[in-house]
């Protein structure tokens, strides 16, 4: 055996091996085919070894022509059964050739033999299926689904820019309502300043001038003059309280710290609400647009806290750094519910005045949120704006005039705030 094993290691090239039978080698010494010879003989040999036996199949033999015993028992049953039925053994036809092409897959690849090349009907055990033979299912359920998922994103990536096209043309619409809105309320607040105002400061006049030239009491005509001169004047100041609550001149001419603390003037003296305005000395002016959009929410939330709140005191913060400028105003109103809060951030629609307002934030991609509690109500809003967006465009004049208005506001924030008056207004206008 171990000479026979070395012979085997030094097989010259295109070499196979036929393993026959071997039980014992000529030294005498015995062995076991399916456990000894056969093994140490796969070990050594450096070319294929074939077999005659299906049962040496499986062990490291390539395989052959082999002769089966599985076969041959079957052919023995057969001829068992055709016996049992009464059929004479003499009369049993002789069947020859058990022998079938069997190979191991494993040795097939080993010795790089192509299963191709093997004769037509050749068994080949032992075969490791591949990965899409054993997960094929699998393979496919999961590419299908790649396939379904990715149509589905690109459906939803179609829609997403289709929505974002949308949103876009609805933003600027939106922007545009809002400018033509803030311009017709220009124009009315003109409108009522220099047309209907002006009326009924002539006709007060007249009704005074008559009053003037009239001393006696004919059948009460002097009581009822002086009650129409009376009206005029009332109605005159509701006329330019309109106007300038529809756009107050002072905003356009000295900017939103002083329209602020002029309109939150008047506001206190008309209602019981007590307000504390703060404000940065010498703040840097705004882009006009964004100091329209600022005093209209002021003018939004002090109509909400007066009309729901209940509150009897409301803090006006304003503060700005390099980037942003943000307003919080506060109140220690009764506060919001729950489902009006879930309005305020995306849900039903609360109202035209706080759904306003967002408008207004987002057309200058700003932050607008509002947080309510039994302590009251915060609206918070911030907006981006550069130095180079807030470059003062105002004449000088109304620059020397702001100047001189932050110089006093450090010793009034916090306290009552004394108010110009109409004709004030209207001289600082003229």
């Amino acid at each position: 055996m171990p000479a026979l094993l070395d012979r085997l290691k030094r097989l010259p090239t295109e070499t196979i091996i036929l393993y026959i039978t071997l039980t014992r080698d000529a030294a005498g010494t015995r062995f076991v085919e399916a456990t000894q010879s056969l093994p140490m003989v796969i070990g050594a040999a450096n070319a294929p070894v074939f077999a005659l036996l299906d049962v040496f199949v499986g062990q490291g033999t390539v395989g052959g022509y082999v002769h089966s015993y599985t076969a041959q028992g079957q052919v023995a049953a057969g001829m068992a059964l055709r016996v049992l039925q009464g059929e004479t053994p003499q009369n049993a036809p002789v069947v020859e050739g058990t022998n079938v092409y069997i190979f191991d897959w494993r040795a097939l690849r080993r010795w790089r033999f192509r299963e191709s090349d093997l004769p037509p009907g050749s068994i080949v055990l032992y075969r490791r299926p591949t990965t899409w033979e054993q997960y094929r299912w699998w393979i496919s359920g999961t590419l299908g689904l790649l396939v379904l998922e990715s149509l589905l994103i690109a459906v939803l990536m179609v829609n997403l820019r289709r929505r974002r096209r949308a949103e876009g043309s609805l933003k600027e619409l939106t922007g545009r309502v809002l400018r033509l809105q803030d311009e017709e309320r220009r124009r009315m607040a003109r409108d009522l300043h220099d047309g209907t105002a002006q009326d009924l400061n002539a006709i007060s006049l007249c009704l005074c001038q008559v009053l003037e030239d009239h001393n006696g009491d004919q059948n009460g005509t002097r009581r009822l003059l002086e009650e129409a001169h009376s009206l005029s004047r009332k109605a005159l100041q509701e006329v330019r309280s309109v106007s300038y609550a529809l756009h107050p001149p002072i905003l356009d001419e000295m900017g939103l710290v002083p329209a602020l603390r002029w309109y939150l003037e008047g506001l206190m003296k008309r209602t019981s609400l007590r307000i504390v305005f703060e404000a940065p000395a010498g703040m840097e002016p705004l882009p006009p647009e964004v100091e329209g959009t600022l005093f209209r929410i002021v003018q939004e939330s002090m109509s909400n806290i007066l009309n729901h709140s209940g509150a009897d005191l409301a803090r006006v913060r304003l503060e700005r750094d390099s980037r942003l400028v943000r307003m919080s105003i506060e109140d220690n109103g009764r506060g919001m519910g729950t489902e009006a809060l879930t309005s305020v951030d995306g849900g039903a629609p609360l109202g035209v005045g706080i759904v306003g307002m967002r408008e207004r934030v987002q057309q200058f991609r700003g932050k607008f949120e509002i947080s309510s509690g039994s302590a009251g109500t915060t609206v918070l809003v911030s907006i981006p704006v550069s130095r180079e967006q807030s470059s003062d465009l105002r004449p000088q004049s109304y620059r020397d005039a702001e100047r001189q208005e932050t110089e006093t506001a450090r010793e009034k924030q916090k306290t009552p705030m004394a108010s110009p008056t109409r004709d004030d207004m209207s001289f600082r206008r003229a």
